[in-house]
Formats: C-alpha cells, sequence, structure tokens
C-alpha cells in the first residue's frame, strides 16, 4: 500500500530557532538528542525546563518537535494518534503561555509555529477549515518575524513548507479554499527557503537539511540532488537509523537507473546486505518511487522481487497489484489482490488498524476492477 507520504512529510512545520543570541548549548543539545533518535533523554531535559520555566513557551514548543520526530528517529512504542495528541496539547500550551506575553519578536516566532502544527495536524484529521485557518494565522505571524529580524533564517521553515504544500499539492477544492484564504503558493520561493536555513540556519540546521533530503528524493524526485544533503545529514549524526534506510534506498533505486531493474533482479542476493534489504519496506518503498516517476514496468519487477523476498506479506501484494492496474494489467492486477486478502488475516508484520486500512483498500479494488 503506498504510504501517504504527505500527510507525514508536510506536518513538519517544524519548531525553528530563536534569535540566535538566545540560543542556549541545552537547547542545541535537545536537538542534537532529537535528531539522535534518543527521545528519552531529550524529553527529559525538556520535562526539566518546563517545570524551571513554565511560562516560557520555547520548550512546549520544542517538546511538540521533539515528540513528532519520534515517529521519525525513535521507537517509543507511542501509537500515531497519541502523538498527534500530545502535539496538539504542548502546541496548545506554547499558544496560551504566549497569550500573556508582549509581542515581541519571539512570541509571534512560536504563536507561528503552534499554529503550524496544529494546522498541519488538523491536515491529517481532514479538518480542513481549521487547518487552513491556521495556517494562514500561521503565515502571518512568520512573515513578521522574518520582517522585524531578516536573520531570523530558521523561522523560513515555517513559510517554506506552506507555500510549497500550496504550490504543488493542493487540487480541486482544497486548492479553491487556499486561494479564498490568501494561499497562492510559491514553490521557488519555498525551495529557496528551505536551501537557506540548511546553509545558514541555526538551531534548526539539521532539520532543513532534513527537510530537503527527503523533498528532493520523494516530491521533487532529483536524487542528485537529494544526495548531498543525505551525505551532509548523516556526517553530523552517523547513527541515525531512519536516514541510513532512507539513503541505502536512494543509493539502490541509482544503481537501477544505472544498470537497470534486471541487474537487481540477477543480484538481489548479493546487494541485499549492502543495500539494507531486510525487510519488506525497502523494496516496497522503492517501487513507489518508480510509480511516482510513471515508470509503472520497473515498479512491478521491483514488487515481483519483493514477495518473492517476502511471500507473506500481504502489503507487498497490495503494492505489486496496484502497480498491475496503474500498467493496464487488470488480470495479473485481480489476482495480485486476491492474494494480498488471503495473506491479511497471517500477517504478523502489520497493525490491526492498517490490517483493516488495507483490507477496505482491497475490496474497492478488487470491486473497481471487476466493473472495468
Amino acid at each position: 500500500m503506498k504510504i501517504f507520504l504527505f500527510s507525514t512529510f508536510f506536518v513538519l512545520i517544524l519548531v525553528s530557532a530563536i534569535i540566535s543570541q538566545d540560543i542556549l548549548p541545552l537547547d542545541q543539545q535537545i536537538v542534537r538528542l532529537v535528531f539522535n533518535g534518543e527521545y528519552i533523554a531529550a524529553d527529559s531535559l525538556l520535562e526539566d525546563q518546563i517545570k524551571s520555566d513554565p511560562d516560557n513557551p520555547k520548550y512546549y514548543a520544542l517538546k511538540a518537535h521533539a515528540v513528532f520526530y519520534t515517529r521519525y528517529f525513535d521507537n517509543t512504542g507511542m501509537n500515531r494518534d497519541s502523538l498527534v495528541q500530545l502535539v496538539l496539547d504542548y502546541t496548545q500550551k506554547a499558544l496560551d503561555v504566549s497569550e500573556d506575553l508582549d509581542e515581541t519578536t519571539e512570541v509571534k516566532f512560536y504563536r507561528g509555529v503552534a499554529l503550524g502544527y496544529q494546522s498541519r495536524i488538523n491536515g491529517i484529521r481532514r479538518e480542513y477549515w481549521d487547518a487552513y485557518w491556521e495556517a494562514r494565522d500561521s503565515y502571518n505571524y512568520l512573515e513578521d518575524v522574518l520582517q522585524e529580524n531578516p536573520g531570523f533564517y530558521d523561522a523560513m521553515i515555517g513559510l517554506a513548507v506552506i507555500d510549497y504544500f500550496t504550490a504543488t499539492q493542493l487540487t480541486g477544492w482544497r486548492r479553491t479554499l487556499a486561494w479564498f484564504l490568501g494561499f497562492s503558493g510559491d514553490r521557488d520561493k519555498a525551495l529557496e527557503y528551505f536551501s537557506t536555513v540548511a546553509e545558514k540556519g541555526t538551531l534548526f540546521k539539521p532539520e532543513a537539511t532534513f527537510i530537503n533530503a527527503m523533498m528532493y528524493r520523494f516530491f521533487e524526485t532529483d536524487l542528485d540532488k537529494a544526495t548531498p544533503y543525505f551525505e551532509s545529514f548523516l556526517a553530523l549524526y552517523p547513527e541515525n537509523a531512519f536516514m541510513q534506510g532512507q539513503f541505502r534506498t536512494l543509493q539502490l533505486n541509482q544503481l537501477i537507473l544505472e544498470k537497470g531493474v534486471a541487474y537487481l533482479a540477477e543480484h538481489i542476493d548479493s546487494l541485499r546486505g549492502p543495500y539494507g534489504i531486510n525487510n519488506a519496506n525497502v523494496l516496497n518503498g522503492l517501487g513507489y518511487n518508480f510509480i511516482n516517476n510513471e515508470e509503472y514496468e520497473t515498479a512491478v519487477t521491483v514488487f515481483q522481487i519483493n514477495v518473492g523476498l517476502y511471500p507473506d506479506i500481504a502489503n507487498g501484494y497490495d503494492s505489486l497489484g496496484e502497480s498491475y492496474m496503474l500498467l493496464g494489467n487488470n488480470q495479473e492486477a485481480i489476482r495480485s489482490y486476491q492474494i494480498a486478502f488471503e495473506k491479511l488475516d497471517s500477517d504478523t508484520t502489520i497493525t490491526e488498524q492498517f490490517r483493516e486500512f488495507l483490507r477496505e483498500n482491497i475490496q474497492d479494488r478488487l470491486n473497481q476492477l471487476s466493473q472495468s
């Protein structure tokens, strides 16, 4: 099943840095721990700061930031709903605390950050009206920050996320609603802002580097531009398992582009170790890279290899069925979806929530294919 990357990626209205002179070594240490996948240690420092300075919105915002990134960099055992609720709780606390403060540049920044988080969480929840109003207010606050202090580079991340998402991803009535609220989107400006923060950002320079790596890989589909951002990130955080895996998959993608997918099929046994192909998700994600580029025949081959390596994974057959359907081979698509459906109950690698999601999706696809 295609992972809805937007929902997860564009929640990244990430907490950005405060004015340079107010960044403490402790703040930098917290961010390092978050990006190193050490959430418990980061959370301990955050809780200490919240207790010692409960009227400062900074650490509530940083707490939301840390909680969000656990879904990528650390396994805390919290489910998605719990993570989402924690992000909302701490961003709301940052907003509540900031209401009692003078509207300095810092306070505007924190309000913009908190509203940006809430906008994206409401987007995930499909509460679009609230999401758009919050995004608009977030944008206004963050623009004020840059007008008051053009060197406040880290505030650009929130603006860039809103501009990029609006310009490249909204369609239909959602784009009309964005236009009604004053969002037209500016892709070029967004790319410039992302790059600026990765180069000149202070506390969240690694964050901008992460965003650029993932954005150029998945949304811009420019692997050459993504590569140096991955390399820069891993130079700072070489133990980050998530980014290690993402980078290996990118390199595997480049290998296929260079030598052809037949090379992958022929040498899969020797490639599994060097490229970290140790579960079905690796090739599943790789296959969707080719689907996104409308290279459906290559995607079919990648998914065929995947189900050969992991024949008990229902999601692998679901993805294979989708690639066949996009290729126009409805007979093989139906066959693959039927196998996926049969394997759902015995697949121990997925959650019950995802199992039911797959079940509904497979049934919908089979009904659609039977009528075509």
